[in-house]
């Protein structure tokens, strides 16, 4: 590649945008023929030419939880997975699953092996010295996660729109109450500062500290537990924000057999990952558009290394909020 060609100064030249450019690089399909034609012209202009011998290979790091004990067995993360091997595929890049165990400081592979990585994507929760270990390798790598992207980390992340989701949940469940509780793992528990400043935002109390449930683990049984106790308490907000949505089928289980009617005594709120997840409001994260958006970006750095971070960040949608969540 010529000195200073990046593919952001070929878009300039083609008048395209730079994920045009890199579609066109890594050869997809479906790319109208005279932006495709505009790109090839640019690049010769340029003296830009992709080395199409050297096949580009991108680990794919499973980062688990302690409490994840087989993440290919979960669905969001299968699902995740499986998108990113076909954005691969179709982009002739080969792709290799390393499964670590949790808080890994290193890949755990030879140097040889480590040698043959033309980058990696970061599933779920990385360690500071896994991504310290990359940088010392000069491997690059993009985090992709379902939750929120440890702050202070200056790298290529792909994630959720925490702000927004925390603004469309907080709309909703104040549409149907003046005041709501929230349950989360302590992984997520970031997103109790989200509600806490939608509801500043609106000239409105914090939610209070009793109604502020956090457990240790992502794991069922901490979730269980703390309906109990919130039983026990003879406290019970109107509505609940669960950290997920399998804990909150859990959660509405154990209100059932105390007699607690969901959502006419409580409105219940939660995260999911499937259309299948229909029976609770909640705010739906497509793993697979996570797992595209980290490939694509992964192969984008690979085409030009020096194009600075990018923090892409990808909206919820709200799914299944009819009014019969309104207990009012």
């Amino acid at each position: 590649m010529a000195k200073n060609v990046t593919t952001t100064s070929i878009a300039k030249r083609a008048g395209v945008s730079q994920s045009t450019v890199s579609r066109v690089i890594n050869n997809y399909r479906g790319i109208n023929r005279v932006k495709r034609e505009s790109v090839l012209a640019a690049m010769r202009e340029l003296g830009y030419y992709a080395n199409r011998n050297v096949r580009r290979r991108v680990g794919i790091v499973i980062c688990p939880l302690p409490e994840q004990k087989n993440m290919m067995a979960l669905e969001f993360f299968g699902n995740q997975i499986a998108a990113q091997e076909a954005w691969l595929e179709e982009a002739e890049a080969e792709s290799m699953v390393i499964n670590l165990s949790a808080g890994a400081a290193s890949l755990g592979l030879a140097p040889s092996k480590l040698q043959e990585l033309s980058g990696v994507i970061l599933l779920n929760a990385p360690s500071m010295e896994l991504l310290d270990s990359l940088r010392e390798a000069k491997i690059p790598f993009v985090i992709n996660t379902g939750a929120g992207i440890p702050g202070g980390i200056i790298c290529n992340t792909v994630g959720p729109d925490e702000a927004e989701t925390c603004r469309i949940g907080c709309e909703y469940l104040l549409k149907h109450w003046p005041r709501f509780g929230v349950m989360f793992s302590e992984h997520n528990a970031y997103r109790i500062e989200g509600y806490q400043q939608e509801l500043r935002k609106r000239g409105l109390p914090p939610i209070p500290e009793e109604d502020v449930h956090i457990v240790s683990t992502t794991d069922i049984t901490n979730f269980i537990d703390a309906t109990h106790q919130l039983i026990r308490s003879g406290r019970r907000p109107p509505a609940l924000v669960v950290d997920f949505y399998d804990a909150a089928a859990a959660v509405r289980s154990i209100l059932a057999f105390s007699g607690i009617r969901v959502p006419e005594d409580v409105l219940l709120f939660t995260y999911s990952h499937s259309l299948s997840q229909n029976e609770i409001p909640s705010l739906f994260q497509d793993p697979a558009a996570l797992g595209r958006k980290a490939a694509r970006r992964m192969l984008e750095i690979l085409n030009d290394p020096k194009d600075p971070p990018h923090h892409i960040r990808i909206p919820m949608i709200l799914v299944n909020a009819s009014e019969k969540g309104d207990a009012k």
